[in-house]
């Protein structure tokens, strides 16, 4: 799920916050706290696909729905990131803008977790990068919202601390009242106008609402 790593950096016995800083310019790393990200509004319109004629959301199983959810690592060390807490569901998907930051902190709790649940005490750092969103037409009181973006994770190992960069990830959810559905992939579309990564081909239920 996490998509390949390049593994950029060994370093050992060598202060980070220089290095880091060099590396990824003037964004912010974090570690218990939540990662500045610069937005860049690429998507927001309509034009290009319609998805309307699906009146149903994409086939899901309540029974498998799945998100990480993992405990704060077993540590003292003050360093090691801790796991964050997934946004409260939206009470409407009128506003473009409200959904999209709703999508957009999710899938940074989303991933946040994950690199919690993978790594332990032994996650660091870690940032997130959204380089471009794109919201969809979707089927009434719903939303579909596509996110690009890349992140960077510092972990200590025995050999030194690794800085790993993922490859730019693509992913979109479907969310309604009842559901949030996602769908991710590191492969970049032939058409960035068309829905792809497709929730209704490749998603899984993350989430479910009473």
């Amino acid at each position: 799920m996490n998509g390949p790593i390049r593994r950029r950096n060994l370093l050992t016995g060598v202060g980070l916050s220089g290095i880091l800083a060099g590396c990824l310019g003037t964004e912010r790393l974090a570690g218990n706290d939540d990662a500045e990200t610069t937005t860049e509004q690429t998507g927001l319109s309509r034009e290009g696909t319609s998805f309307e004629d699906r009146d149903e959301p994409p086939d899901y199983d309540c029974e498998t729905a799945d998100r990480p959810e993992p405990d704060a690592p077993d540590t003292s060390a003050e360093e090691a990131v801790e796991p964050t807490s997934y946004p409260d569901p939206l009470d409407s998907f009128d506003d473009d803008d409200s959904t999209v930051e709703y999508v957009e902190a999710y899938e940074r709790a989303y991933r946040r977790n994950t690199l919690v649940a993978e790594w332990g005490a032994r996650l660091t750092q870690f940032f997130v990068g959204i380089e471009g969103t794109k919201s969809f037409s979707s089927p009434g009181n719903a939303a579909l919202v596509r996110i690009q973006y890349h992140y960077s994770e510092t972990v200590e190992r025995s050999g030194g601390t690794v800085i790993g960069d993922s490859p730019t990830i693509f992913v979109t959810y479907y969310l309604d009242q009842s559901v949030l559905i996602r769908a991710e992939s590191s492969d970049r579309p032939e058409d960035l106008a068309a829905l792809d990564p497709d929730p209704w081909l490749a998603g899984d239920p993350v989430e479910c609402f009473e």
